[in-house]
C-alpha cells in the first residue's frame, strides 16, 4: 500500500480497463490536508469484475502488499517456536494486518459484516 496525495478529493474505488486488463484502484484513510487531500492507495489486477468469489484473493493481496509469504512464514513459526516479546509483538502486528485485510476486502467488495 501506498500513501498518495491529490489536489482533489479522490474516489474510495474506482476500475480503469486497459488493453483488456482491469485494475481496481482502491484508497483507504482519505484525509483532508492543508495541500489537498491523502490517504493509502493500493492496485489490483484482474480480467472480470470483481465479485464476492475474489475476497480471498483481494484479502491475500493485501496481506501481500505488506508481508511476503515467506516473511508470513518466519512470523509464525518464530512465534510458535520461542514466543519472546519481540515475536509475540511481530505476530500481534501480522494478525492485525490480517483482520485489516479482510475489512478492506469487504469495503471493496461489498459485503456487510
Amino acid at each position: 500500500m501506498e500513501r498518495k496525495n491529490y489536489e482533489e478529493k479522490p474516489l474510495t474505488t474506482e476500475e480503469v480497463v486497459s488493453a483488456g486488463v482491469r485494475t481496481t484502484v482502491m484508497r483507504f484513510g482519505i484525509e483532508e490536508t492543508e495541500d489537498g487531500w491523502e490517504c493509502d492507495e493500493s492496485c489490483f489486477n484482474h480480467k472480470e469484475p470483481l465479485t464476492r468469489d475474489d475476497y480471498g484473493k483481494l484479502v491475500t493481496h493485501f496481506i501481500r502488499e505488506k508481508y511476503s509469504s515467506d516473511d508470513e512464514e518466519a512470523i509464525r513459526q518464530n512465534y510458535l517456536e520461542s514466543k519472546t516479546n519481540k515475536h509475540k509483538a511481530e505476530f500481534a502486528a501480522l494478525k492485525g494486518w490480517r483482520e485489516r485485510a479482510k475489512a478492506m476486502a469487504r469495503t471493496v467488495l461489498g459485503i456487510e459484516d
